[in-house]
């Protein structure tokens, strides 16, 4: 392989522990509900930014339009409704949620190792769905930000993965062959099987071995194993 591509969020650095950390002392400091209609809070909050960072990802909402819809509707479901629905209110709201989020940012312990590795042999970058300031930031404030070349998100490409445009764009952005680029991430539909059907080499992380063996993309449960893809 020419080149290596990897998402970031569950795959180099541990979103959902963020988001968990950022969730519970968030909670609490608000003095907001644990569960609501049966369903805990952070399940809650889960849902609605994943059908919210669809339309972002489609291209119905921008970045910080997803934020303040996840922001609105959450607090309405907990029984705390937004009056002041201006963005310049939504944006302190989330900012709640937002400054615990970035304060729980870490890497995953086989990250930094595992980037300097396949750097040995294949140049390596990331590709992920998001905003390019707050994802470079993430990958700076870990320390990965020196073991890629360069990080490449949906916010620069004007397309989202699973698209294939996502992919070759990337692929053509660093001058390589689909063929000779390998992408891996921990979403078996968004990053393997739609690397795959870009073109080039999918691998899926499944890091809590939780999935099935899928045709044509190979399998890893930590990083450590990617670099034994590269070597000669």
């Amino acid at each position: 392989m020419d080149l290596v591509l990897l998402d970031l969020d569950g795959t180099l650095v541990d979103h959902d522990a963020a988001e968990h950390a950022a969730l519970t002392g968030w909670i609490a400091a608000a003095g907001l509900p644990t569960t609501v209609d049966g369903r805990s809070t952070e399940r809650l909050w889960h849902d609605l930014s994943e059908a919210a960072f669809v339309d972002y990802r489609t291209g119905r909402l921008s970045f910080l339009e997803q934020r303040r819809r996840r922001i609105s509707e959450f607090l309405g479901a907990v029984g705390r409704p937004v009056v002041d629905t201006t963005d310049a209110a939504l944006d302190r709201e989330f900012a709640q949620y937002l400054h615990r989020y970035e304060a729980a940012w870490q890497s995953y312990p086989d990250a930094a190792l595992a980037l300097a590795e396949v750097g040995l042999h294949a140049r390596v970058a990331v590709l992920s769905n998001g905003d390019h300031d707050q994802q470079v930031d993430k990958m700076r404030r870990t320390g990965l930000l020196d073991l890629v070349e360069t990080v490449i998100t949906s916010s620069d490409l004007g397309v989202a993965k699973p698209d294939p445009r996502a992919f070759l764009a990337s692929a053509q952005q660093l001058d390589c062959d689909p063929a000779r680029v390998l992408y891996c991430g921990d979403r078996l539909d968004v990053d393997a099987r739609a690397a795959s059907a870009a073109g080039m080499v999918g691998i899926w992380l499944d890091r809590t071995r939780r999935g099935e063996p899928d045709p044509g993309v190979a399998v890893i449960s930590s990083l450590a194993e990617l670099p034994g893809f590269v070597r000669p």
